[in-house]
């Protein structure tokens, strides 16, 4: 999907991953097909093409084109505060087990580089990646950590032996 104006085309594709508060494998028993519902549902309602999603255990991939005047920030923070929203409300042992359903942080990656078939097997591909990856415990466990651990999510980081 491109995105027109008077004078300006773009087609602006972003990955985009992110996890559960304390990176907690609640995305099972249902939460992961009602989460990949809510999904397509917000990013229909925003005109945001959905290229690729995975929903694993405990971290979330999308492959998506957003119209630049709209921004990525402004789509990941819908996405993310009205998932969790309903998601709670529908899923009440999810309140229990958390504060929050997401982080505050996530990882997004512009795709220029690769082609979209490579990023889109990538995505399709990733059932093993939580067990590929460990992050280094002398990176303090908020903030630095998580962030570490979203960039070796995206990037198919091996895990330290």
């Amino acid at each position: 999907m491109e995105y027109k104006s008077n004078n300006v085309v773009c087609s602006c594709k972003y990955h985009v991953v992110w996890c559960p508060k304390y990176r907690r494998k609640v995305l099972v028993n249902g939460v992961d097909i009602r989460l990949k519902a809510l999904i397509e549902k917000v990013c229909s309602e925003c005109r945001i093409e959905i290229i690729g999603m995975e929903i694993m255990p405990d971290h979330v991939h999308l492959l998506m084109e957003v119209d630049p005047q709209f921004g990525i920030h402004k789509a990941v923070k819908q996405i993310k505060g009205r998932t969790s929203r309903i998601l709670r409300q529908e899923f009440s042992w999810l309140t229990t087990r958390l504060p929050t359903l997401w982080t505050n942080l996530y990882f997004v990656s512009t795709v220029g580089g690769a082609p979209l078939s490579v990023i889109r097997q990538y995505i399709f591909a990733c059932d093993g990646m939580a067990a590929l990856v460990s992050v280094y415990p002398s990176v303090p466990l908020l903030g630095e950590r998580l962030a570490c651990l979203l960039y070796a999510l995206a990037h198919d980081v091996p895990s330290k032996g």
